[in-house]
């Protein structure tokens, strides 16, 4: 009698480290993985994919808000107070590293979805919807703090 016991093996290849546009911060793939809980069974291809859309997104919502900057080589020379900078990090690099990450974690979310049309089907992908937007919805309050925009804009019209 044979017995098989499935296993998996984890993810063993060195970290990726998705290269910015050298103004924003490298990223990488393997802090997104840790940051954002993602398992195992995703690869660092997969997320690398994810990260690079998030980032190229992220980027271009950024465009005009950059350009109206100080010169500065780098968001890390970004001037902040003291109260702004937590461990290692200021504020601002914070901010567009967590932008990035909940919209990788967003488009991974829409990639994995199943194709499912029984009702169990239909109901996982209503969770994943509402998962999706609450990943998006955190991404844009992230680049708001980014901007030093405030979280709502009121219009009496």
């Amino acid at each position: 009698m044979t017995t098989f016991v499935p296993s998996h093996t984890p993810d063993l290849q060195e970290d990726i480290v998705v290269t910015n546009n050298g103004f924003y911060p490298d990223l990488s793939v393997t802090d997104f993985k840790t940051a954002m809980d993602i398992g195992s069974d995703i690869s660092l291809t997969r997320a690398k994919t994810c990260l690079q859309a998030a980032m190229i997104e992220v980027n271009e919502s950024l465009k005009n808000w950059r350009a109206n900057l100080p010169d500065l080589n780098s968001l890390d020379q970004w001037p902040v107070a003291a109260d702004d900078t937590y461990g290692e990090i200021n504020a601002k690099v914070f901010h567009y590293k967590r932008a990035i990450f909940n919209r990788a974690r967003a488009v991974l979310i829409d990639q994995m979805r199943d194709y499912d049309t029984t009702k169990t089907g239909l109901d996982k992908a209503e969770q994943l919807s509402e998962t999706t937007k609450l990943y998006y919805r955190q991404s844009h309050e992230a680049l708001a703090r980014l901007m030093d925009r405030t979280r709502t804009t009121v219009e009496l019209i």
